[in-house]
């Protein structure tokens, strides 16, 4: 006869006549006692220690090793997807990069043809001498413009000196007055933006501001730090928005795309563009994002 010790009961199981061996059936991996006695001796009773190994799935250090592939399976689907959503990124950025140019190359010939259009309306004003002098401050400006024209951004101190050569050419035609203020917290030596960028506006300013004021009209840009953040205020006291034809523009429409574009570019939305005109005159705003 024989019984478990982790039996519920008293009950001594009989083993079948002529028995060499028997089953114990487990389904976990412990250790057990067996108790063995004969019928007819009931008072002596032999004990037996039994292990019952485990099964190699429930092994620890198997455990471990399960652990292990699965994490470095999930490492290496990990950097699969960051290769392939890297290369999407890079592609899109190439893409956009060439976008970018596209309507960089297209604002060249725009600044060229509102520049020769200055130096025609001087000559048939018989303003020879002028027109010679405008001619000159042209080809020093187109010489420094097509230099930085194939760059996507270029020094913040080159993008003023530019602007103000366009100005004084400009001012040789119309007569007005500007100003340009840099706050000292910036340095434009080691400052960035976006080449072609803030000519455009500048030009729209003159063209559609105070062009018609002469010697009364004037323009201010001011370069300003916010915390981190540039501010550019491009300011002119003509007639503002008398009309949709000025927010409407050739050289606004693709100063608004190529904002977009850049934006893209950058994965946020760093570069934002507006305008504010009360009757009495226009302010164009460009605010570069955490850009300082």
């Amino acid at each position: 006869m024989y019984r478990k010790a982790e039996s519920k009961d008293s009950l001594w199981l009989p083993l079948p006549v002529n028995t060499k061996q028997f089953e114990l059936i487990s389904n976990s991996a412990t250790d057990y006692d067996l108790f063995l006695r004969y019928t007819n001796q009931k008072e002596t009773i032999n004990s037996f220690s039994i292990s019952v190994a485990k099964y190699w799935w429930q092994n620890s250090i198997t455990h471990f090793l399960i652990l292990i592939f699965v994490l470095m399976l999930c490492f290496l689907f990990y950097r699969r997807y960051k290769n392939l959503n890297a290369e999407r990124v890079g592609a899109m950025q190439k893409q956009t990069l060439l976008e970018i140019k596209t309507i960089q190359a297209q604002l060249n010939p725009h600044f060229i043809f509102n520049a020769l259009s200055s130096i025609q309306g001087l000559m048939n004003m018989g303003k020879v001498e002028e027109a010679n002098n405008y001619l000159s401050y042209f080809s020093l400006l187109m010489r420094n413009t097509l230099s930085n024209s194939d760059k996507i951004n270029t020094l913040l101190s080159l993008e003023i000196k530019t602007m103000e050569q366009y100005l004084k050419l400009e001012q040789l035609r119309f007569g007005f007055m500007y100003e340009i203020k840099c706050a000292k917290d910036i340095n434009t030596d080691f400052t960035e933006v976006p080449t072609l960028l803030l000519q455009p506006s500048v030009e729209n300013a003159i063209k559609h501001g105070v062009s018609k004021k002469g010697k009364n009209g004037r323009i201010e840009i001011f370069f300003e730090k916010n915390n981190h953040d540039l501010l550019i205020h491009i300011y002119d006291n003509g007639d503002g928005f008398i009309s949709t034809h000025q927010n409407n523009g050739y050289g606004i429409k693709l100063i608004k795309e190529r904002i977009k574009l850049l934006n893209i570019n950058l994965a946020i939305d760093s570069i934002e563009y507006f305008t504010k005109s009360d009757g009495n005159g226009t302010e164009i705003i460009f605010i570069f994002k955490k850009w300082l």
